[in-house]
């Protein structure tokens, strides 16, 4: 549920700075004055094409996708039209705190877009462009088509805003799909949504704020199924309803006190004109889908009793359950043992590779054979990206299972000499 994030990362030592800049992976463009010699600022870098850092002389941030970076990682496709459940943002979290050594604890959030893509039952384009009318009164700030694909309407406060726009159209695909996302633009905004620092991403508990903000805030919306008045019956109805849709009126009012108890007479006549003649049959399914999609999203994470756990297919795989702890009420929320142990310790990678090996039995950092084999029938594509990477041109009379042998030995003595050839490693999806 959360996409693009900001973060201040200004705590960091020099020594870290430039233990960042200086990392090839995360491509820092350093620039210098010709005459003096001098180091100019900012200095620009980026992570995998989705997380922007930038460092000034006293200031260093870094910003952008989670929702887009989590995908990079795990299925190398830059994209977020699919579901990003609270455990695939934790595990992201891990990551970028491994990544560049970040304390969880006083990393200020000071941007955040929280909210779900959900499917339509007719086209988000049709519903922005036709069917929606205000939003708390209010026409949308920013309204247009992303280069023709897709509508896009943005309601702005001081604050914080509400999207909402095509997110089917805007990635070609073959269904409808709505985007709603609420964006805290500052710190105080950020808090309204429950969160501040980045370890409260790790706590579900500070989700349900954020996603019943996100509900009040787009319940404000007003949609008709039809702006067509022919099918009000009485005179004085269809007046006010025909009143009620037109731009003009509501643009024609200003944010005085006089207009304001306008927009609010003006708001509930709609209202009740809605409800009498059943025009907010599309706002309704809106609203069930948006709450059904926040609701499994959050469940990938409600665990309860572990001997009986099913998990949603948009879940993490976990395994290994025997060493968990639940949370319980009373204990820091921050970063419960739960989270530990299924973060820190059964969500494993190889240092090689970057390939998941949380299921290998075998304690190792990098992957052995067994488990490439279980890739062959289960991920052919990611073995095929193995084979790519090691595959010479001795190998080719050899068998798959001496393919195999081959890249689980190339691997191991990869790992094994890692530290002393450390530049070998520096493309490698998760170098130590």
């Amino acid at each position: 549920m959360i996409d693009f994030i900001k973060l201040n990362i200004s705590y960091l030592s020099d020594k870290e700075r430039k233990s960042i800049i200086t990392n090839p992976e995360f491509n820092c463009k350093q620039t210098f004055d010709v005459i003096t010699g001098e180091l100019e600022y900012p200095i620009k870098g980026v992570y995998k094409d989705t997380i922007n850092i930038i460092i000034n002389t006293k200031r260093m941030e870094l910003n952008g996708s989670l929702h887009q970076l989590h995908n990079v990682l795990t299925k190398g496709e830059k994209q977020n039209f699919d579901d990003l459940s609270i455990n695939d943002t934790i595990g992201t979290v891990f990551h970028l705190k491994e990544k560049f050594n970040l304390q969880l604890k006083i990393i200020k959030i000071e941007n955040l877009e929280f909210g779900p893509n959900i499917k339509c039952s007719i086209s988000p384009e049709e519903i922005l462009r036709k069917k929606t009318i205000v939003w708390d009164g209010e026409m949308p700030s920013k309204n247009f088509k992303y280069s023709n694909k897709g509508k896009y309407l943005e309601f702005e406060r001081t604050q914080y805003s509400l999207k909402i726009y095509d997110k089917g159209k805007q990635n070609t695909l073959p269904y409808h799909l709505m985007r709603i996302e609420y964006k805290a633009k500052c710190n105080q905004s950020v808090r309204k949504l429950g969160f501040r620092v980045l370890s409260d991403l790790l706590d579900v508990s500070k989700y349900d704020d954020a996603i019943q903000l996100l509900k009040n805030t787009f319940d404000k919306t007003i949609i008709v199924d039809s702006i067509d008045s022919k099918r009000i019956d009485l005179y004085k109805d269809r007046m006010n309803f025909e009143k009620a849709i037109n731009p003009i009126t509501w643009a024609n009012l200003d944010n005085t006190d006089k207009d304001r108890k306008a927009k609010e007479r003006l708001r509930n006549n709609l209202l009740e004109i809605i409800e009498k003649y059943g025009l907010n049959t599309i706002k309704k399914e809106l609203v069930f889908n948006l709450n059904e999609k926040v609701n499994e999203l959050k469940k990938c994470h409600n665990f309860h009793d572990f001997s009986n756990i099913e998990l949603p297919d948009k879940c993490h795989n976990f395994h290994n359950f025997s060493n968990i702890e639940l949370h319980r009420k009373g204990q820091s929320s921050s970063m419960s043992q739960f989270i530990h142990n299924i973060y820190l310790k059964n969500v494993t990678y190889c240092k090689i590779t970057g390939i998941d090996i949380s299921n290998q039995k075998e304690n190792k950092n990098y992957i052995v054979g067994t488990t490439i084999r279980e890739l062959k029938e289960k991920d052919f594509k990611t073995f095929e990206k193995l084979l790519r990477r090691y595959k010479t041109k001795n190998w080719v009379n050899f068998t798959i299972d001496r393919m195999i042998k081959e890249i689980a030995h190339r691997v191991r003595r990869n790992y094994q000499t890692l530290f002393e050839k450390k530049e070998i490693y520096k493309n490698s999806l998760f170098p130590i």
